[in-house]
C-alpha cells in the first residue's frame, strides 16, 4: 500500500498470525489509520558555525544550510545564496544523503562572499517530496568586516589588525616556552576560536611560510578535531597547512602552560603558492576541542606569516 501524498483518516484490515510452540493462531484485525500532511511551513535555514551563535561568518567559513524536510539535490539546485541581495556564484552539494534525499547541504561557492555583507536564502520554488513549498526561515547571516590584507600585520606586532577572529584569539609575547618567531608578539588561539586573514598573491610568489606551535591538554590529536590551519582559494578549494593529527609524531611532554602538557613545535610550515599567483587566498586557523576522555583543551601559536 502506497500512502505517499495521502492525507486524512481511513481503515486498514487484515490478519495477524502468532505461533507458540507447534500451535499457530490467526486473528482478523481492523485498524484506524490517521495520515497527516507534511508541515506546509517547512523551512530551510543557515547552519551556524560551531560555537558561534552571532550569525557571523569569517572569510573562509563554509556556508551550510539545514532543511526541515527531505529534498532532492535536483530541486535544491535551484536555491540560491544571496549576498546583499546578489546571488553568489556556486552550487549546493549534499551532506550525508539518504536514498538520494538530504536535509543538510553545503554551498560550494566559486568566490569569496564580500565582507560586511548580509547573507540570505532564496529557496526558488524548492519543495519537499510531497510537493509542499519550503520557505527560508528569515534568519540571515553576516560576513565579518574587511580587515584588510594580513600582509600589513603578518607578525602580529599590531595586535589582530588585518585578521578576522572569533572566540579567544589574542596577541601575546612568549607562550608555553615559545618566543615570537619575529618581533615581540605572536597570536595565541584557544580552543573554540578561529583566526582568518587574506592576501592577494603576487605574480612572482613561490611559497607561504608560517611559524606555529600546537599545545594540548592530553596529547590526543584527533583527525580534524584539534588544530587545523588551511589555505583556502576563491573557488573554495582547501589545502591543509597544519593538522595536529598529522603532526602528533612531534609531540613532546612538559608543563608548558596551565592545563597544557603536550606541545608540537615550534615549527615552520610551507605551502606552494605558484598556482595562486594573481589571486586572493585566505589563511584560516581553527582550534577545536576533542572528545578523548572527555573535553580537552588545545591552543595554537601562530606567527611570522611570510610570502616568498
Amino acid at each position: 500500500m502506497n500512502l505517499s501524498g495521502a492525507t486524512g483518516t481511513g481503515t486498514a484490515s487484515g490478519e495477524s498470525r502468532s505461533v507458540t510452540g507447534d500451535v499457530g493462531e490467526t486473528a482478523a484485525f481492523t485498524a484506524t489509520v490517521d495520515i497527516a500532511a507534511a508541515d506546509p511551513r517547512a523551512s530551510m535555514s543557515f547552519k551556524r558555525p560551531h560555537g558561534r551563535d552571532d550569525g557571523r561568518l569569517l572569510l573562509a567559513d563554509p556556508i551550510e544550510v539545514v532543511i526541515s524536510e527531505p529534498v532532492t539535490l535536483v530541486k535544491l539546485g535551484a536555491a540560491r545564496v544571496l549576498a546583499n541581495g546578489k546571488p553568489l556564484s556556486g552550487e549546493f552539494a549534499m551532506t550525508s544523503p539518504v536514498h538520494g534525499l538530504v536535509t543538510h547541504a553545503a554551498f560550494l561557492s566559486r568566490e569569496f562572499a564580500p565582507s560586511g555583507a548580509t547573507l540570505t536564502l532564496d529557496p526558488a520554488g524548492l519543495t519537499n517530496t510531497n510537493g509542499h513549498p519550503i520557505a527560508w526561515d528569515g534568519a540571515s547571516m553576516t560576513t565579518a568586516a574587511d580587515p584588510g590584507p594580513l600582509t600589513a600585520n603578518a607578525s602580529f606586532e599590531h595586535g589582530l589588525r588585518g585578521w578576522q577572529a572569533t572566540g579567544d584569539a589574542r596577541v601575546t609575547g612568549a607562550f608555553g616556552g615559545v618566543p615570537p618567531a619575529a618581533g615581540t608578539a605572536q597570536a595565541v588561539i584557544d580552543a573554540g576560536a578561529s583566526l582568518s586573514g587574506y592576501l592577494d598573491v603576487p605574480s612572482g610568489a613561490t611559497e607561504l611560510a608560517v611559524s606555529y606551535a600546537v599545545f594540548s591538554e592530553a596529547g590526543e590529536f584527533n583527525a580534524n578535531q584539534s588544530v587545523v590551519v588551511a589555505l583556502v582559494a576563491e573557488d573554495g578549494s582547501r589545502t591543509t597547512v597544519v593538522d595536529g593529527a598529522v603532526e602528533r609524531a612531534h609531540d613532546e611532554r612538559g608543563e608548558f602552560e596551565p592545563g597544557l602538557r603536550h606541545r608540537i613545535g615550534p615549527r615552520t610550515a610551507r605551502i606552494d603558492l605558484t598556482r595562486h599567483r594573481g589571486r586572493r587566498v585566505t589563511l584560516t586557523a581553527d582550534v577545536r576541542s576533542g572528545n578523548y576522555l572527555g573535553l580537552q583543551s588545545f591552543a595554537l601559536v601562530l606567527d611570522d606569516v611570510r610570502v616568498r
